[in-house]
């Protein structure tokens, strides 16, 4: 890309939190999925700029919850001062014009939540952050009265992670919250396929569920978060099976996408054809910290038609938030 304009991207995963934000995101992990503090460890380390034996001391206290909350503490002492204004400066230097962020409802120690926190940022971002809120379906009936309050927020959007709850989201018990956001017609960012959460099952979360939610509620904008993965044969066929469903590509590496038993043929076949326009780029900004210019780099290598990694990198994107959002 050297010479070339930089490509317009919208990021459909990304987390654009602050210190307090990102301590509750590692609680949350370490309280339900410890083996990604380790598994990743390198990848947080990085991402967050903490020093790795600030981090070693987390990953040595898991076990113990009053130890585990005393490195999480020495973690936010570590953590850089977050700047929403440098933050979005240096991402759209990267050719970010947009990002779908993921909230969460966990309290913070002024009273207010993730969720808020993020709400009141998007605020401040000029249409930059698209905050989708998160949604804990342990309760259901909490799970109803937070997506309530995402609304009452703004949000269009919200965002499950079943393997953190180790739920069936097709559960009935369930059917409150999804006919709520069924009315509403917007956009969920759900976690799907492979986890390292050893707790719960793999299978807590495949293109089965996909399918049932997508028939069930047709209004609602299903965004299948890193596609689905190692399921993308089965979970192409779901997309192709219902306008509503969307596949973001986000936690994988594209330069892997090519290889032979990456399990991503399915996509490299049908994404260009008949998936042109359910295909969406994402980061999941921890996982793989490097320039989004990189990834995008790693997409282009894959040969795409030009008009399809315009798609993949924003076109898409941009369409489903005009959807769910409304006119600009």
């Amino acid at each position: 890309m050297t010479g070339e304009p930089r490509r317009s991207v919208i990021d459909t995963c990304s987390l654009v939190y602050d210190s307090a934000g990102w301590v509750a995101y590692l609680h949350r992990l370490a309280e339900h999925a410890p083996e990604y503090l380790s598994v990743f460890a390198r990848s947080f380390v990085r991402c967050l700029g903490v020093e790795p034996a600030v981090w070693e001391r987390l990953t040595g206290q898991l076990a113990d919850p009053v130890a585990r909350a005393a490195a999480l503490e020495a973690i936010a002492f570590d953590l850089p001062a977050f700047d929403l204004d440098e933050y979005l400066e240096r991402r759209a230097g990267e050719g970010v014009v947009g990002e779908i962020a993921m909230g969460s409802a966990h309290g913070l120690a002024d009273g207010t939540t993730v969720n808020e926190r993020l709400a009141a940022m998007a605020q401040r971002s000029a249409g930059r952050l698209h905050p989708w809120g998160g949604v804990v379906l342990r309760d259901p009936q909490e799970a109803l009265k937070e997506l309530q309050h995402c609304l009452d927020l703004g949000m269009r959007g919200f965002n499950v992670i079943p393997f953190l709850d180790d739920v069936d989201v097709t559960d009935p018990v369930f059917r409150p919250v999804f006919e709520l956001a069924d009315r509403h017609r917007l956009g969920l960012w759900l976690h799907t396929g492979h986890h390292f959460a050893r707790r719960t099952s793999a299978e807590v979360c495949t293109w089965r569920h996909v399918d049932v939610l997508a028939s069930r509620y047709p209004q609602l904008h299903v965004v299948v978060g890193h596609a689905g993965w190692p399921w993308i044969r089965e979970m192409t066929t779901i997309a192709m099976r219902h306008p509503n469903v969307m596949l973001e590509i986000s936690s994988h590496r594209p330069r892997t996408f090519g290889l032979a038993g990456s399990g991503w043929e399915s996509l490299l076949f049908h994404g260009p054809r008949a998936l042109a326009r359910s295909v969406m780029f994402g980061t999941s900004t921890w996982v793989n910290p490097v320039p989004i210019g990189v990834l995008v780099e790693e997409l282009l290598s894959l040969d795409l038609p030009e008009e399809v990694l315009d798609l993949w990198l924003h076109g898409n994107a941009a369409r489903l938030l005009g959807v769910i959002e409304g006119p600009s």
